[in-house]
């Protein structure tokens, strides 16, 4: 028998099984992102690298004695602009940089169209996130906007531990706002709780940052624990650095950090009808992606599972892609001649295929992009067919699976 594997997305070639397997914890809702100003650079908006100096350049020509655009840390560069401008000037300049409109915004909008991220941890002070999700997100940046994040279960919960331009005093980019920085918040011990709760994906940070390690170190030391698995999305990643990071046991993916989103998404996207089988919660909450496909889900449920799904196209000019090979154990093959008389539209009688009678292959079984069938079966224990006439031939099908 043959054996066919789906690829993802064909054009994507530095797929690994470490990406794969955070895909299948993110298609899960098993993984929390840690997402650093990399991230925002593909919308142009600045790194926390480039912007120390774009901060000192703007000063124009600057004296003896002061920072290095080329060398001067974040905080530097801050604190030396405070003392030429004031805090006000430094947040208007903020504003300035980080409030514009972004020049896009597609890796952002993906993950909420997934909706598989149930809680972000940023840094960056950008709106990306906010854009892209509109009503699906609660933004936590004090203790005091907790309360709200538990009133709203079903909705996206943003932390932004390092402030937010929208309330430009909030941000955290100072010596004084370090000293400043609660770290015993109950936000941070929400927090600790999460890091211990999900795998975390850390996306938009260079491993060569001279903060990562410190970063790496804060959040382990608040773990105090074991933890489920830690992935760091880096463009090129030495094995000096691999070996500097040893003692973290992060699983490294090198690949860029869009495009590592847009296979997560597509992952996601394809994987979402086989996953909400499973889980009827990731069914019911994915209407908008059934819905850019061209069709919605009927689901029905019996003691809080799903019984049976019908897949009802919404469009004209829908296509529906299903393609499965049966070969007969019986000598008069009575089954596939049921099957030919149905599809030509012979006979409305229902018709059961089952093993072992007939051994039944499914390939490329996808509707629009979306799976039907998990890939990884490439048997059916059995197909249950049964015609509704009316006016022209529909019919539906139940598919029982088997894995080999």
């Amino acid at each position: 028998m043959s054996e066919t594997q789906p690829t993802i997305n064909p054009a994507l070639q530095y797929t690994t099984s470490e990406l794969d397997a955070l895909s299948k914890l993110i298609r899960e809702e098993k993984v929390i992102f840690w997402v650093g100003s990399g991230f925002s650079s593909y919308a142009g908006y600045p790194t926390g690298t480039q912007l120390p100096s774009i901060m000192l350049s703007s000063l124009g020509e600057l004296p003896e004695g002061a920072p290095n655009p080329d060398s001067a840390s974040l905080q530097e560069a801050a604190d030396y602009y405070v003392e030429q401008k004031e805090r006000s000037g430094l947040n208007s300049f903020l504003i300035e940089q980080f409030g514009r409109e972004p020049s896009r915004c597609d890796a952002h909008e993906s993950l909420a169209l997934i909706n598989r991220v149930k809680y972000i941890v940023t840094t960056n002070y950008d709106p990306l996130f906010e854009r892209a999700y509109k009503d699906k997100i609660i933004v936590v940046s004090r203790d005091e906007h907790l309360p709200e994040s538990t009133e709203h279960p079903d909705k996206t919960i943003l932390h932004k531990i390092h402030g937010d331009v929208s309330q430009p005093d909030s941000i955290v980019i100072t010596s004084e706002d370090y000293d400043n920085f609660k770290s015993d918040a109950i936000v941070w011990s929400e927090i600790r709780s999460l890091l211990a709760k999900y795998s975390v994906l850390f996306i938009g940070y260079s491993l060569h940052d001279r903060d990562v390690k410190k970063m790496l170190d804060d959040i382990y030391g608040r773990l105090k624990g074991t933890k489920h698995p830690y992935f760091f999305i880096d463009w090129k990643i030495d094995d000096t650095k691999r070996k500097d990071l040893a003692s973290y046991d992060l699983r490294f993916i090198e690949m860029d950090a869009v495009a590592a989103i847009d296979y997560i998404t597509r992952s996601a996207i394809q994987y979402l009808f086989v996953d909400g089988m499973k889980n009827p919660s990731l069914l019911l909450k994915s209407n908008q992606i059934f819905e850019s496909r061209g069709f919605h889900v009927d689901p029905s449920f019996s003691r809080e599972k799903i019984s049976h799904v019908s897949l009802v196209p919404e469009r004209s000019g829908f296509n529906c892609k299903f393609v499965f090979s049966i070969s007969s154990a019986s000598r008069d093959s009575s089954e596939l001649r049921a099957l030919h008389e149905f599809i030509t539209g012979y006979s409305f009688e229902p018709i059961t295929l089952q093993a072992p009678s007939c051994e039944i292959e499914v390939r490329d079984a996808e509707i629009n992009g979306i799976f039907v069938i998990d890939p990884s079966i490439k048997n059916l224990k059995k197909i249950v067919i049964t015609p509704k006439p009316s006016g022209e031939i529909t019919a539906d099908l139940q598919l029982c699976t088997q894995p080999i």
